[in-house]
This record gives structure tokens, sequence and C-alpha cells, in this order.
């Protein structure tokens, strides 16, 4: 809004965001004196950015530097390593091999690794050591007295000079990786005399850091690797799970889209002696209410499948009441372990598998304790770093699957729905809408529509006959209506809110303040 408001057009506001709101204050004093080298040495990008940070933590924090030797390092890591608020950074990836064999972390960086994370305390592994003839060059004519005062805009000192600009990327790196440490910066130099280190104001070299043994609980570590996981950081987070979760890879096969397509196709193939596709394709389609999947399994002749239609007028149709018999058997049969009070072994299976493994159906324990209205098995998910954000094959997080179940079954609708909605339910949704965001908040009427839609209409039509069918205001107004007074309030249950809401919101209409989200059939 600032800069596309016509009154500031001609104005050109700039405003210099100078507040550091990570790092401690020792740690941020530091960096500045980085900045100041760097733009002695190589001048000012522009006037905007010639700017010192200003801390504005409570906390003092701590810059220690520590004598690079063998004993050092193997005290330091001892007491670290199993600590998730401490990680390790090197300037390279190449240099990562050196730092394993002293440094038994996970959290282990190079300095492109580490962009973007934080951590409460941060280990350099001797960035400047071991480019010494590369920070000298650096500081070369540049005195403590120029590292004094605001910075001031100036050009660097020789503009033709390009040779300088392949000393940036060391000067930068050693910036991130300083700004990486909230609280407490470790350095780990050989050369601890090294002019660029007493330019930085590190004259009081320890020989051993003396940081005493920590260690990090199995859920810290847990929503670590998620953490570092969501970020990309693929390798650390795999780390974590094998060298200190020790979590292993589950020994079924799991459902996955893939899985499914592949079954499918052997399950289709005349030549397919095994009935062991069709069997795990029907229990799949039996868990997820795949009615489609029925049909396919029905017209390859499996006698399951076949069982549970019946003719009439000369049509094969879906016997409903025997489906929904053996759907309530298989999901009592999966859900078992998940119900009740005792249910210490889905905890153990989460220590062994990770607490987001996935079952044979491709789900996550979080998402059949809600299928379970196990609320009490929900919330020791979620304190052991569970990911309520996860999905199933439909796209469907743990809430959207116990909405799912919530419109099918009235007990559950009335018993388990609100303790789950109150825990797992999301404050807002973002759509794409013509291009751009819009989003949607919890306690708007379209949110829950648009909740169902994906709960409900995804997961029974959209794999296999995609855009061949439709919900309508009677169906939505019944499901709607099972849910709790305090989810929904009464007068949002009334088929007539509904249906003007479907209207507003539609594709094509010309309402205003429609989303498009809604596109009408007839």
């Amino acid at each position: 809004m600032l800069y596309n408001a016509e009154s500031l057009e001609s104005g050109k506001v700039t405003r210099i965001l100078q507040s550091n709101f990570r790092n401690s204050l020792s740690v941020t004093d530091l960096a500045n004196r980085i900045l100041r080298i760097k733009q002695k040495r190589f001048g000012s990008i522009d006037r905007e950015s010639n700017y010192l940070m200003r801390s504005v933590s409570d906390a003092p924090g701590e810059v220690v530097l520590v004598r690079d030797t063998d004993m050092a390092k193997r005290d330091l890591s001892r007491s670290t390593r199993r600590s998730a608020a401490y990680a390790v950074l090197v300037m390279r990836d190449e240099d990562k091999a050196a730092a394993k064999r002293h440094f038994d972390t996970p959290l282990l960086f190079s300095i492109h690794e580490a962009k973007g994370l934080e951590y409460e305390n941060v280990i350099l592994a001797g960035f400047i050591s071991t480019e010494r003839a590369v920070f000298s060059e650096i500081i070369e004519g540049i005195g403590e007295q120029d590292l004094a005062g605001d910075l001031e805009y100036r050009r660097a000192r020789d503009r033709t000079d390009k040779s300088a600009e392949v000393y940036k990327f060391f000067i930068n790196s050693l910036y991130v990786a300083v700004t990486r440490a909230v609280r407490k910066l470790y350095l780990i130099e050989s050369d601890v005399n090294h002019p660029f280190i007493e330019l930085l104001g590190l004259r009081d070299t320890r020989e051993e850091a003396a940081v005493e043994e920590q260690v990090s609980s199995r859920e810290e570590w847990q929503a670590e690797a998620h953490r570092l996981e969501l970020q990309g950081r693929l390798e650390q987070a795999e780390e974590i799970r094998r060298g200190v979760l020790r979590t292993q890879p589950v020994p079924w096969e799991v459902c996955t889209p893939e899985r499914v397509a592949e079954l499918l196709n052997r399950a289709r193939d005349r030549k397919e002696v095994s009935q062991k596709p069709r069997r795990t394709l029907y229990e799949y389609g039996i868990f997820y209410n795949e009615f489609p999947l029925m049909d396919t399994l029905n017209r390859t002749g499996f006698d399951k499948a076949k069982q549970l239609y019946i003719t009439e007028y000369g049509h094969r149709l879906l016997n409903k009441p025997l489906y929904l018999q053996q759907h309530l058997k298989l999901a009592s049969r999966h859900l078992q372990e998940y119900t009740g009070k005792y249910y210490k072994g889905v905890l153990q299976q989460c220590d062994t598998y990770g607490v987001d493994h996935r079952t044979v159906f491709n789900t996550t324990p979080l998402m059949m304790a809600v299928l379970a209205g196990n609320t009490a098995l929900v919330r020791a998910l979620l304190d052991a770093g569970a990911d309520a954000e996860l999905t199933d094959n439909y796209g469907r997080t743990a809430w959207l699957a116990g909405l799912e179940r919530t419109v099918h079954d009235r007990e559950y609708a009335s018993r388990c729905f609100s303790p789950v909605h109150e825990i797992l339910a999301p404050s807002s949704v973002s759509l794409k809408v013509d291009d751009r965001l819009a989003k949607l908040d919890s306690s708007q009427g379209e949110f829950l529509l648009v909740a169902l839609f994906v709960a409900v209409l995804h997961g029974q039509f959209a794999s296999m006959h995609a855009g061949s069918a439709a919900l309508n205001a009677v169906q939505l107004a019944e499901w709607i209506a099972s849910l709790p007074d305090g989810i929904v309030p009464a007068y949002r249950k009334k088929r007539t809110y509904i249906s003007s809401l479907l209207s507003k919101n539609e594709t094509g209409s010309t309402n205003l303040y429609g989303r498009k989200l809604f596109r009408r059939i007839r």
C-alpha cells in the first residue's frame, strides 16, 4: 500500500529498518564491526543500505574466541552434540567433511545452507584461519581508527578494480554466519592472532569453551527436524531422524498416489495372476470411500467388490447398507489401536518410525487419532511434535479428515468432533482465485463450505471422475446441521443461508463481495 499510494509517488519515501530483533547485543556489535570493515574496504552499495544494525534485545549475549585444538573441539562437541540449540557452521560444502570428524551433531551447515536459519548458539569452525591470505587482503590499509562512528556513504577506493569482488564472498559469508547466532557465538580459530580477528576486537582467547552439557528432548529434536524439512534442509533433517531420533522406515507398503496408480494398472491387467493388488485396492477404496475405485474393481471381476453391488432394473448399483457395514468393519479394525486410553503402542510406533510416519493408507498417526475421535491421543501426538498440516492422498489434513467423517457419522459429529475441532481447526485458509491470493477467515461462512468441498467431494470423486459430480445445498445443509452449534451458529445451518453463500461466491457472480469459489453445474 505504501509504495503504490498516489500521495507517496512523488515523495519517494524510504523507510530503513535498523532494529535487530534476533541477535544479542554482543553478536550485533560484532556484526556491525564486520559491516564497517566491509564498507571501508569495498565502499557502499547504495545510500539506503548504508546503515548499522541496532539490537533491541535485552540479552547481552557473548562472543567467545576459542583456540582450535582437538581437545577444545572434542569438549565442545561432547557438551553440545545432543542439543538442538547449537549449530556448527563452515564456509563451504566441502568443509563439512572435516568438521564432521570433530563435531558429532546433525546441525552442521555450510553458509548457503545456513541462510534463513537461526540458532540460540552458533559455532563457527575455522572461518578466518583457513583463509588467512584472503582476510589479510580484505583488511589491508584498515585500522582501528576506521571502525568508529556511524557508516558514511562512500564509493570503493578503486571502482575499476574488479579483483576485489572475489573477496566479498568471504566477508559476506562471515557476516551471515555471525548473524545466525541469537545469543552466543563461538569462533574456533587456529590463528587466534590474525589481524582480522584483532580488528574484530576479539583478544581474549580461551583454550576451551567451557560449555555445560546440554540435551534437548525428543520432542524438541522432532520439531527441529520438521522445521528443517519445511525449509528444504533435508540432509540435516534426515540426519536428526537417523542419528538422534533413530527412526526407521515403516516395514509395510504405503499406498501413496503413485503406488495406488501402479496397483490399479495391475488390477486392470487380465494377465495379472496375483489377487493382492485388488485386495489392497479394495481395502484402500473402502477406507477412503473411493466409490469409483469400487466400481472399477467390480468391473474387473474381483469377488469382494462384486458382492457390494446389486442389480436393479438392469443396472448394477452399489448396495449402500452392505458397503457401509464393510466400511465400518474395516475402519474399526484399523482404528482399534488408536481408540481408548491404552494407546501406548501408537506412541511406541512413533518412537520407532517417527511421529509423522505413514500408515498403509498413507495417513499419519494424528489423522488416525482424529478419525478415532481420541482427543487425548491427538494432544499427545501434538506434544510429541506431530505436524497438523500434513495431508493424505486427497489433500486433507487431520482436521479435514475429521470433518469428512463428521458428515457421514452422526455419532462422531455429536460426540467427537467438537474437541478435535477446537484443537486442530485452522484460523484461516488461503486460496488462489484469478491469480491472486484470497484469504478466508474461519469466522466467515464461506470457510466451512470450502472445507466441506475439499473434505468430501475431492475424496470421493476427484481422482477417478474429475468434474463429473457436484454437491448441492440440500446435502450441504444436512451435513452442516449435524455439526454442534458451538462450531456453526444455528442461522448458518439454514438452507437459505447456504444457498445465498453459494450464489454469492459463484465463479460467474457479479457480486462485488463474491470470492468466485464455486462453479454451478445446474
